[in-house]
């Protein structure tokens, strides 16, 4: 018997798997490269999503706008995400274990987040309104534990909610 029929369900996994690498390795590639906010500009919020043990952890920079610093603003087991209103807004997904999805219906827009690898997602925060934040189908079993909601707010109102955070 040949090496090859001994090894078939081996070789169709190896294969399966580089497919699917090479999706995500696109993937990722485009969503930088049609993404016109890559670099970023200083009127722009990012937030910076985690996916870790099927929840999202949420950073928020501080008052200067830079992460990583005494001031920015970590958020565990949030029920509802806060933007302010009227403002360029990037969220950096990223995952530390498993791969997640998320989907604003409203707004059309949805993106992934997978172990190792930065994916964006960038949209215009309008008018104050509450939006949905739901966890993708295309990742498997959908979590309820990663139902959030959006609250778009006046930036009085989203700068009190960041400080009491």
């Amino acid at each position: 018997m040949s090496l090859i029929k001994k090894n078939k369900k081996l070789l169709i996994l190896l294969v399966g798997l580089g497919i699917v690498i090479e999706l995500l390795t696109l993937a990722a590639d485009l969503s930088l490269i049609s993404n016109p906010l890559a670099s970023s500009s200083s009127d722009t919020l990012r937030i910076q999503f985690t996916g870790e043990l099927h929840n999202w952890q949420f950073l928020y920079p501080g008052k200067e706008g830079v992460f990583y610093t005494r001031d920015d603003v970590k958020i565990i087991d949030l029920v509802n995400l806060f933007l302010p209103s009227n403002k360029e807004i990037l969220f950096e997904l990223r995952s530390k274990d498993y791969f997640y999805c998320l989907d604003i219906p409203e707004l059309e827009k949805s993106q992934i987040a997978v172990p190792d690898m930065l994916f964006k997602l960038n949209f215009y925060a309008g008018k104050p309104e509450t939006l949905s934040l739901f966890p993708g189908a295309i990742c498997g079993t959908i979590n309820d534990n990663l139902n959030r909601k959006i609250n778009i707010v006046s930036n009085h109102e989203f700068n009190n909610w960041l400080e009491n955070n």
